[in-house]
């Protein structure tokens, strides 16, 4: 039996605002967060999660940096910001015990004993990823993917979801989705590319479209009248589909209300879009709430590839399809217009006097242009409190640290973006 030790390093930076309140591996993807993608993988081994401390709490089984070398002994080391394939787990088990291994030349994962790393201690991360950075190549993968930047969440988004798709059509009758023909009150193109939770209400004046790729929809999901579901779509636990053209290479985590067009887009749940507007080609955190007829830009004009203003670096996505970056906890305004490859931070604001916001809007800022200000932390809070009990779901002390701890570390980023509005 091998451990598998999903380990977050410093590049996880790269994917804010969406991994200030979680580590890469629970980023979503297809059918599943890249944590679960690796524990269905490896079947019976055992699989750690090492990150940050102030995250390591806010799930079960997680282990903090500072605590990894009493948990983790001989393990293969896996940087968690890859997102494997089936192919690729079986290459890594090939490794020797202090060999590293590579994707398209980036070190990826290790095999070895935390004990070759050092004792515990601030430093614990870097130490692990200079083991990494050391070790002698013994395997190279050829699947697989790796999160760099921001732009390579939707690149991977439309990998994972036809993998994923592939099996669980493949997989008739598996737990309770039906095989095929059962929709409820709705009507079905290729029915036979519908998979439902027994549990799924769809209502009359529904229309599920599968012919150009798959739906699959979980356990106690809810299709409104007027909702047209597009595949490729693969929806979690207790989605509400209010009305409108959803799906095309979509998405959505647990507990999503999602109404109006959206195209390609992740949600990773408890996210409110219940109005009218467009979404495309975007990753939406958790508790984001999106004002009636907000609209999001996935094009340019000139049809060229996408940059992105990262705190005032400008990134290259290498693709020319790419819309907005929703932090947790983010809300828009009615009627906010986005611009092609927006960054909206954690706990931000987007309302103001332009009808199209700059391109970075940094974590909890409260407004957009002239009217920009810090969102002040215990108000944030005392919101994000609410927002949590109105879904059911207990606040607790280490999320609250949490959020402290990303106000604090993003407060010079914030302060050099509103000095400039």
């Amino acid at each position: 039996m091998t451990t598998w030790v999903l380990f977050e390093d410093d590049g996880s930076a790269g994917l804010r605002p969406l991994t200030w309140l979680r580590p890469p591996s629970e980023l979503r993807f297809g059918a599943e967060t890249t944590e679960g993608r690796w524990r269905r993988l490896v079947g019976d081994d055992p699989v750690l999660v090492v990150c940050r401390d102030e995250v390591a709490s806010l799930r079960p089984g997680r282990i903090g940096w500072t605590d990894a070398g009493s948990a983790c002994g001989d393990a293969i080391w896996v940087n968690d910001r890859l997102v494997p394939s089936a192919a690729s787990v079986g290459m890594l088990r090939r490794l020797e015990p202090g060999q590293s291994a590579v994707l398209a030349e980036q070190r990826v994962a290790w095999r070895g004993a935390f004990s070759e790393v050092g004792p515990n201690g601030p430093e614990t991360r870097a130490a692990v990823s200079s083991q990494l950075d050391r070790a002698p190549v013994g395997v190279e993968l050829e699947s697989g993917e790796f999160l760099r930047q921001l732009g390579d969440l939707v690149r991977v988004q439309a990998t994972c979801l036809e993998s994923d798709l592939d099996s669980l059509l493949s997989a008739a009758g598996a737990g309770s989705l039906t095989p095929s023909g059962t929709i409820g009150d709705g009507f079905g193109y290729a029915r036979e590319r519908i998979r439902i939770h027994d549990s799924v209400r769809i209502d009359y004046g529904a229309v599920l479209d599968a012919r150009e790729g798959g739906i699959v929809l979980g356990a106690d999901c809810v299709v409104l009248p007027g909702t047209y579901l597009k595949g490729p779509l693969i929806a979690d636990r207790r989605c509400l589909f209010l009305g409108g053209t959803i799906g095309s290479g979509s998405s959505f985590g647990p507990v999503s209300r999602v109404r109006g067009e959206i195209e390609t887009t992740v949600f990773l749940g408890y996210a409110n879009k219940a109005h009218d507007g467009f979404v495309g080609h975007s990753y939406v955190g958790e508790w984001v709430n999106l004002g009636a007829l907000t609209t999001t830009s996935d094009l340019k004009n000139d049809y060229g590839e996408v940059t992105l203003d990262v705190a005032g670096e400008k990134v290259k996505t290498g693709s020319n399809k790419v819309g907005t970056f929703f932090g947790d906890h983010a809300k828009t305004r009615i009627g906010a217009l986005l611009n092609t490859g927006t960054i909206v931070g954690l706990g931000a604001n987007v309302f103001g006097d332009v009808a199209v916001p700059e391109r970075y809007i940094a974590d909890f800022q409260w407004g957009t242009g002239t009217e920009a200000v810090e969102y002040r932390v215990d108000k944030f809070l005392r919101v994000a409190r609410t927002v949590l009990g109105r879904r059911g779901v207990p606040w607790t002390r280490e999320y609250e640290e949490a959020c402290r701890s990303a106000f604090a570390e993003s407060g010079s980023t914030r302060e050099r973006r509103l000095a400039r509005a």
